[in-house]
């Protein structure tokens, strides 16, 4: 797999998890490099809440919430665990786990630092068939550069991941379980069109609001 992140430079994405109890599912584009996320653009539904646009550009993350819960009157709000705002202070940490389960370079780490493997046969995803692997994931594996290791530590010892893999050594599917705010979040991602012309920009800076 870490051959095969390394060519990566896109990939489109339908995400789904929970937030606070809440089901989040939504599609999207991602730009990567070395199959690390440089770039991200998500539109998702949030049971209870409505639309959220997700952008991610620059190392900043940018969330267009229903306007309700937005009395910035700017359309986007920076996402930062400190935001006055509610549903943006409650997002930040999800947010951050999220983009390790969409992120194929970090899948490639995680499948590397396996205590356990199992193989359960093949399923097709997308059109793609793809190995599907039982993985317990031994975190103190895990080299201290990976993003977010404290959060996942903060679960225990070990991650499981089912991961599903086409021939090519990319991700088709990955199912992770990862601690968010003390609580297991299960994560499925499913990948597709890599290397697809993806262009992503931040919103204007006069429609961003804390």
């Amino acid at each position: 797999m870490s051959s095969a992140a390394a060519d990566l430079t896109s990939a489109h994405i339908q995400v789904g998890l929970n937030i606070a109890g809440a089901a989040l599912s939504g599609t999207g584009v991602e730009q990567l490099s070395a199959g690390k996320v440089t770039a991200l653009d998500l539109t998702a539904n949030l049971a209870g809440v409505g639309t959220i646009h997700v952008i991610i550009v620059d190392g900043k993350t940018y969330a267009q919430l229903p306007t309700s819960m937005n009395p910035s009157g700017k359309p986007y709000l920076l996402v930062t665990p400190d935001s006055s705002n509610a549903t943006v202070h409650e997002l930040a940490p999800y947010l951050d786990a999220a983009l390790i389960a969409v992120s194929p370079a970090s899948l490639s780490a995680l499948a590397g630092a396996a205590k356990s493997i199992e193989v359960k046969g093949t399923q097709t995803i997308n059109g793609v068939l793809a190995t599907h692997y039982i993985i317990e994931v031994d975190l103190a594996k895990l080299p201290a550069s990976f993003p977010g290791k404290d959060q996942l530590a903060a679960g225990g010892g070990s991650v499981p991941l089912d991961l599903y893999v086409a021939g090519d050594g990319r991700p088709a599917q990955a199912d992770l379980r990862l601690d968010v705010l003390g609580q297991p979040v299960p994560i499925v991602v499913r990948f597709s069109e890599y290397n697809a012309p993806v262009s992503i920009t931040a919103p204007p800076a006069a429609e961003v609001g804390q």
